[in-house]
């Protein structure tokens, strides 16, 4: 069997983030991309800066520096969330996408976890996980309004 080439290589995961205003929010994102158990040279991650006034693009241009393997950064005029989310889905070549925003974070198991589900229900064509709230002015944490589509467990 050939050994696959970078060139030819399809990850398991691309993350597609739509980056505006969000300066004060990267290193926690980064962070918990960072620190996932699931084997990062399987992922690719597409990071469109939308136009941001603030020091989001300079944060976004060091993490691409120092994992060029990684992350891709896209800069492009402010157009809104959707139209840049969908310039960075043009852009992946992941077998599954994922949408997380960049003043978010994910559990260090978050795609492993992913990884678990779909290996043991290859049929799945859609997986949507819990979220959880937390308010920056408490440090308060709290379900998201989407958990009620979730049963126990």
């Amino acid at each position: 069997m050939a050994e696959r080439t970078q060139a030819a290589r399809v990850p398991r995961f691309s993350i597609v983030s739509a980056v505006y205003g969000v300066e004060k929010y990267l290193a926690d994102f980064i962070d918990s991309i960072e620190r996932q158990d699931f084997p990062l040279d399987d992922v690719e991650i597409v990071m469109v800066d939308d136009g941001s006034q603030d020091g989001s693009a300079a944060i976004l241009a060091a993490w691409q520096a120092r994992r060029p393997e990684l992350v891709r950064v896209v800069s492009q005029a402010n157009t809104g969330l959707p139209k840049a989310r969908n310039a960075g889905l043009a852009l992946v070549s992941g077998e599954w996408v994922t949408f997380i925003d960049p003043d978010d974070m994910v559990a260090p198991t978050y795609l492993a976890e992913v990884d678990a589900a779909l290996r043991k229900h290859p049929e799945i064509e859609m997986v949507a996980t819990r979220r959880t709230m937390l308010w920056d002015s408490t440090g308060e944490l709290g379900l998201h309004p989407l958990d009620a589509h979730f049963g126990p467990g």
